[in-house]
């Protein structure tokens, strides 16, 4: 999936030729594509789902069902989903292995700067297996997505053969028996809803029955809310596509930088840790900060790391090497550090905070 581009046309669908993905942002930009920051590898791909959302939501919301036109709609929007995967793969390929590789660069640029040797051999080794690892994790996650809008998709449109009010609807968007129901969601004036024979007829504008076909989905799934999660909790959680998509984007990238940081303390032989600080931390967080830990859990002082960032969906800390002699040296000059808190865990950060709400 190395050799892919992304065009737009002018419907906003995007399409995938099997050219140099290089060219993914701009022949212009290749120079700087190594230099691309988290934020803006997350970008193109939820660029992508924003423009899948608008083009299912297209394919749904027509002003004529037929059961014709119904099976156009689902092959169409099947044919999108299939290229989706394909473009979530070549994004995987492309940027999960230069997320790890940056944050890999950086901590091996740290661990020489406070005077570490490589202790261990065959890192390439153990880079590719971690993110290989990570690659399928999220890969995965990505599949559930596009199966969880499948899912909606498919119940939509069964609804919608359900309903003879909108199987009967034509060109001319005439409402021809049934229609009580769409009407009301419509919200049509009740002085343009005549009695005749068996039911009510009403000549809806085109966007008046476009709305009622809207606020029906709506009742039925939500606000175009086509993943659900259910949490530990046993509650659901609903996301748009491109939220989602974003949120696990972000996160998993963040735990595959933390990943290639441990990944090289171990090439050096480095025990060392610390918790990045940043301003306003959230509450999960705030206790975390500037903490050192162990990756051993050999150490005298500091405990072993139980858990690493991020902390939460789409956590900002990250980790870095430390040594014994850069700390005293830090305290020597007036740096201060936390004193560590034995035992905190996330687990035991969000129950504190469930006890305290």
């Amino acid at each position: 999936m190395d050799n892919v581009q992304v065009h737009y046309d002018r419907s906003s669908l995007f399409k995938i030729k099997r050219i140099k993905i290089d060219n993914i942002i701009g022949v212009s930009q290749m120079a700087k594509l190594t230099l691309i920051p988290l934020k803006g590898k997350i970008a193109i791909i939820a660029r992508s789902y924003i423009i899948l959302e608008s083009y299912i939501k297209k394919r749904m919301f027509q002003t004529e069902y037929t059961p014709a036109s119904i099976r156009k709609a689902k092959r169409e929007i099947e044919k999108t989903l299939k290229t989706q995967d394909d473009f979530n793969e070549a994004w995987i390929s492309r940027y999960f292995p230069q997320a790890y590789n940056e944050s890999s660069e950086i901590s091996r640029a740290k661990l020489e700067s406070l005077g570490q040797e490589v202790k261990k051999k065959k890192f390439d080794t153990i880079s590719k297996k971690t993110q290989k690892m990570y690659a399928i994790k999220v890969y995965k996650r990505f599949l559930f997505v596009n199966d969880e809008i499948r899912k909606r998709v498919d119940q939509y449109f069964r609804l919608i053969s359900r309903n003879k009010a909108l199987q009967n609807l034509t060109k001319e968007t005439e409402i021809k028996e049934g229609t009580e129901r769409i009407l009301k969601a419509a919200q049509i004036p009740t002085s343009r809803i005549t009695l005749s024979g068996f039911g009510y007829e009403a000549a809806a504008s085109r966007g008046e029955v476009q709305r009622a076909i809207k606020e029906l989905y709506k009742k039925t799934f939500g606000e175009f809310d086509f993943i659900e999660i259910v949490t530990k909790t046993g509650k659901i959680r609903k996301y748009k596509p491109t939220g989602y998509i974003k949120m696990v984007a972000r996160t998993e990238m963040r735990r595959l930088q933390t990943a290639a940081t441990i990944d090289r303390c171990g090439q050096y032989d480095n025990d060392l840790v610390q918790i990045s600080s940043h301003d306003n931390p959230c509450l999960i967080c705030m206790p975390f900060e500037g903490q050192i830990y162990s990756i051993s859990g050999k150490h005298p002082t500091y405990e072993k790391l139980m858990d690493s960032p991020p902390y939460h969906p789409n956590c900002e800390h990250t980790l870095n090497p430390t040594t014994d002699t850069a700390i005293k040296i830090e305290k020597k000059h007036g740096k201060k550090f936390p004193e560590p808190i034995k035992g905190l865990t996330v687990e035991s950060r969000i129950a504190e905070l469930k006890k305290a709400a």
